[in-house]
């Protein structure tokens, strides 16, 4: 949870550049909206502290203070969030995948524990064998569906750890990204044959 505090306070203060882009490397943020949502919840929570602030001033100050500094926070954490969705890209590299999603540690999966890779746009329904790379829940869209062989552990934001055996994500590219893996699955399968 503190770890979480403390990326959140730098990648909203001192992180201002994006991290060297690879060959293998892909975005998340630029085709699905999640820019214009977090700038719409971080409109609303201004508008919303400036309300209550005005209200509260001349009644309750102590009140009104301590709102001011729950949504200042609340403004760190959803710029810290966003900077590092837009700052951390998602890697295939030859023997697993890097999942890096904004302030959630870094997921890595291992090629040869992937049993199948698939565009999937549309509703899903919560399980414990699910997990969903989001800190928004269904307010963000995914449309990569990964299914894994065996359950595996992944630790997610405020110290949470969850068995999934399914993860859903998002991908600018996606047909790239699941066309790169598949060749990376396949020449691991090739490699075991030999």
């Amino acid at each position: 949870m503190i770890a979480f505090e403390v990326c959140s306070f730098y990648y909203c203060l001192l992180k201002w550049t994006k991290n060297e882009k690879t060959e293998n490397s892909f975005s998340g943020h630029k085709e699905n909206g999640i820019t214009a949502l977090y700038i719409g919840l971080m409109l609303v929570s201004v508008f919303e502290a400036i309300g209550f602030h005005m209200l509260l001033i001349s009644r309750n100050k102590n009140l009104a203070l301590l709102l001011l500094a729950f949504h200042t926070y609340l403004l760190i954490n959803l710029i810290g969030q966003l900077k590092a969705i837009i700052y951390r890209n998602h890697t295939i590299l030859s023997q697993k995948i890097v999942l890096r999603y904004g302030l959630f540690e870094t997921i890595e999966i291992p090629i040869h524990s992937i049993l199948s890779i698939d565009k999937f746009e549309g509703d899903y329904e919560k399980s414990p064998e699910l997990l969903k790379c989001a800190l928004l829940g269904k307010l963000e869209p995914h449309n990569i569906s990964l299914e894994l062989k065996d359950s595996q552990s992944f630790k997610l934001p405020f110290g949470i750890t969850k068995n999934s055996k399914k993860v859903l994500f998002y991908i600018d590219n996606a047909n790239d990204f699941i066309e790169e893996t598949k060749l990376k699955i396949e020449e691991i399968q090739s490699l075991k044959n030999v």
